[in-house]
């Protein structure tokens, strides 16, 4: 609105409707406040109550469109990850670290830049550790993708590698030391690339005072298993990894002897979106499955065992999943306790 000398107020964003349904995980539920959706569109998070559309609020940082996004599991750290620019010399594929409770940036960490004037990267996936210390983050260029891992104690990088172009990114399992002379937990993360499954062995070394990463591939069959693989969680704990398959079958792996164990077809439109969760009334570890053919599976068992115990078919591809916190997981309808992305193709 203008004043009487012809200038002009600035307008604020007080709403937003939508979200970005093509990226894999651009809307999820906050792991500790329920009712909370963290999401992106454009070059804002957006934070809203799924009570109450009109509940919002946004986090203004990021100079380009906003392309990955990650909540720690406590629930206490954003990270949220941009593309560069094409107009903009040397601009970055910048990850941006918010603090949940000040919904203030603490960090804006640069690694993931390609270095090369008026290209175009992006920031892919981004992962917290399962106690927040350590976040992992990679792009999307073509034969020169980068993998970084940095402290959230100092936003310092721990480290950075270039690694092929990869598909997901899941942190495991924290090992607490039992020497006396490294009390540093150990990591392990795991990230899909191209039919292969890589372990990364994420330890501190004492002769170097720093993190070093060792990278091994899961043992597949030995016919051979072309597949890519879109989504992941990890299943019985931390003992076992379940990947979504291009060919629409849940494959399981055993992250401790790094072992490829089950294939399992669920869809055959591809299995794009998965989440992992524990029944306690039944006892039972289940999966839900968001397909290419818009149907939405629920999977119960682990290791070889498994059945289905529900679906329903919604419109359009299913791209991305999310539990709400200590939301019952088998109910007669997922409605209640999924955010489900479907991605309708024209």
């Amino acid at each position: 609105m203008a004043d009487g000398q012809g200038t002009a107020d600035p307008l604020e964003l007080e709403h937003m409707i939508g979200y970005t349904g093509e990226g894999a995980q651009s809307i999820q539920y906050h792991p500790v406040e329920r009712d909370t959706l963290v999401g992106y569109i454009g070059r804002l998070v957006l934070i809203a109550n799924v009570h109450d559309k009109h509940q919002q609020e946004f986090l203004h940082g990021h100079n380009e469109e906003v392309t990955s996004l990650a909540i720690s599991p406590s629930g206490n750290l954003i990270a949220s990850g941009q593309g560069s620019s094409r107009c903009v010399p040397n601009s970055e594929a910048m990850v941006i670290v918010w603090d949940w409770k000040t919904r203030q940036s603490i960090y804006r960490l640069i690694e993931l830049n390609d270095g090369i004037a008026f290209s175009r990267n992006s920031v892919t996936h981004l992962a917290f550790s399962g106690d927040d210390r350590f976040l992992a983050g990679t792009d999307d260029q073509p034969g020169n993708t980068k993998l970084a891992v940095w402290d959230m104690e100092s936003g310092q990088v721990a480290n950075l590698a270039k690694r092929p172009p990869l598909t997901f990114l899941i942190w495991g399992a924290v090992v607490q030391s039992e020497r006396r002379t490294n009390r540093h937990p150990a990591y392990h993360f795991y990230a899909g690339s191209d039919s292969q499954i890589h372990l990364f062995k994420f330890e501190f070394d004492v002769h170097t005072m720093q993190y070093s990463v060792a990278a091994t591939k899961m043992a597949m069959p030995s016919s051979g298993l072309k597949r890519k693989y879109h989504s992941v969680g990890m299943h019985g704990g931390s003992k076992f990894m379940v990947a979504g398959s291009s060919a629409g079958e849940l494959c399981v792996f055993n992250t401790e002897s790094a072992v490829f164990r089950a294939c399992i077809p669920v869809s055959c439109g591809g299995l794009l979106a998965l989440q992992t969760s524990h029944d306690e009334t039944r006892g039972q570890d289940v999966v839900y499955c968001g397909c290419g053919d818009g149907k939405l599976k629920l999977l119960a068992g682990q290791d070889l065992d498994w059945e289905m115990l529900a679906e329903t078919a919604l419109a359009g591809q299913i791209r991305s999943l999310g539990l709400a916190a200590g939301a019952p997981t088998l109910t007669p309808t997922p409605t209640p306790t999924l955010t489900v992305n479907p991605n309708r193709q024209p």
